[in-house]
């Protein structure tokens, strides 16, 4: 990031060339980052969730009006493998709670039992009291969903400190004398998962002390592809294009999945659609999970979860989408033909194979024109953009504090060639590179006084096969 002649963030430049068709291959690439509402789990915390099984054992599972379960559920189906969840939740978000009462005439509240974390989850939580091995202590058994999973012995008014996985204890401000009487196991009560959100919940902030949440929460962390779970207004999905915009190469380039308002026809979406972005792509229309056959949620975690198992350099186009027993909106030619026109990918039934697939991988039908042109047709274009020059920089770090003299930008320039060699002739990720300039015609004196090593790169990528046009005519002869 340029600000006047002082570079704040370093970064590779590479120019894009017209791509040329050839054979693709790759290597699978892909973190999801996603933002949604859940029953618990911290709130604003990036959490690293490989199966949804550690979705659920940290956030939750399905719990109608939350948001972000649906999404991830449809990321794993895809055979995602890493999915960054920021819970986010409205105001009205509470931990569950219970009051443990002492035994004098008039009870009085000794010890405050609270849920780890803020969420309807909490209710699952009860604690029985029994007396301690102690005199005059008490100890608490708690369970989870009727189930015990912890004990704590020996509590008393001066040692109620736990290590627990469940909840926090804390004294109670009454100022009661004596330890919790006995209780029969009972629920902890009022937790509450701040359902209600509003577009601001999901965009995020950052207070006085630095704490982040909701997108913002996400800038920290390396992602490649970035969803606002089950959302689609305007405000949140500009948010995610500027989120995507403003990624630095240190912190992960991405892109985001956006999702088109529910129950929109074809036509309808097509005529809303006023994206023209290149770190977005457009998912229509909403879909119906094997799981829950009576309710259609958001494409988004569907095709976030494809593009994350999918090589970098490949199309999303042709691709199959599991689990999803149908679509909000079914899709005729001319559907996909208008959809793909307005820069939206759609999800329809392929008739050959009878399975749903993403129709094509593209954020507009239109042809690349020109060589000054920035706007990539394909999504399979910027990401393998976006892998190459997080390789380059990543493998150029340890040129920093170097002396600026010959003999290293030589070495920067091979290193680089010697990387895009091997993406051409081994594995297929580019069509063709010319060779890197990094010399004293691009480094200056000027700039080598401004501590600045400059590198000049342009690769030629591959254009994926995203339209078959058979033209069959009669021979005669």
């Amino acid at each position: 990031m340029a600000q006047g002649t002082q570079y704040i963030v370093p970064r590779v430049s590479i120019i894009e060339s017209p791509p040329q068709p050839s054979a693709i291959t790759g290597v699978s690439v892909g973190t999801i980052g996603l933002v949604g509402t859940f029953s618990k789990g911290p709130i604003g915390t990036p959490t690293t969730c490989y199966s949804l099984n550690d979705v659920i054992r940290k956030f939750g599972g399905y719990v109608l009006g939350l948001t972000g379960f649906l999404s991830a559920l449809g990321a794993f189906n895809q055979g995602a493998n890493q999915v960054v969840v920021v819970r986010t939740a409205a105001s009205t978000g509470k931990a569950a709670k219970l009051d443990l009462l002492d035994s004098e005439g008039t009870p009085k509240g000794a010890i405050l039992v609270t849920a780890l974390t803020p969420g309807t989850d909490g209710n699952n939580i009860s604690v029985q009291v029994l007396a301690g091995s102690l005199p005059s202590s008490a100890k608490l058994i708690i369970s989870y969903k009727k189930v015990p999973v912890e004990t704590f012995d020996n509590i008393t008014l001066t040692n109620y400190s736990v290590n627990s996985s469940y909840v926090s204890l804390t004294l109670d401000a009454t100022g009661a004398t004596m330890v919790p009487a006995p209780l029969a196991d009972t629920p902890l009560a009022g937790g509450d998962d701040g359902a209600t959100t509003a577009d601001a919940d999901y965009v995020g902030a950052i207070d006085a002390a630095g704490a982040r949440t909701g997108l913002k929460a996400l800038e920290t962390v390396s992602v490649n592809i970035v969803v606002c779970a089950q959302q689609s207004s305007s405000v949140i999905n500009q948010a995610l294009i500027q989120h995507c915009q403003q990624a630095s190469v240190s912190r992960g380039l991405r892109i985001a999945v956006l999702n088109t308002p529910k129950g929109l026809t074809p036509s309808a979406a097509a005529a809303a659609q006023s994206y023209n972005e290149q770190r977005s792509i457009v998912a229509y229309p909403w879909v119906v999970p094997v799981e829950y056959p009576n309710i259609t949620v958001a494409p988004d975690g569907y095709y976030a979860g494809v593009l994350a198992t999918l090589n970098a350099w490949v199309s999303p186009s042709n691709q199959q989408v599991r689990n999803i027993l149908n679509t909000e909106k079914p899709l005729i030619d001319d559907d996909i033909m208008a959809l793909t026109v307005a820069r939206i990918s759609p999800i329809a039934l392929n008739n050959a194979t009878q399975d749903f697939r993403i129709q094509n991988g593209v954020n507009t039908f239109l042809y690349v024109q020109g060589a000054g042109t920035d706007d990539w047709s394909q999504t399979s274009i910027r990401r393998e953009f976006d892998k190459i020059e997080t390789e380059i920089w990543t493998q150029s770090q340890w040129a920093k504090s170097q002396p600026i003299t010959k003999k290293l930008l030589d070495t920067i320039r091979l290193q680089i060639d010697d990387l895009l060699r091997k993406h051409r002739d081994e594995t297929g990720e580019i069509f063709d590179f010319k060779p890197t300039i990094c010399d004293a015609t691009n480094n200056t004196p000027e700039t080598i006084a401004a501590r600045r090593v400059i590198t000049q790169i342009a690769i030629r990528p591959d254009y994926a096969a995203d339209f078959i046009d058979h033209n069959i005519g009669r021979y005669i002869g």
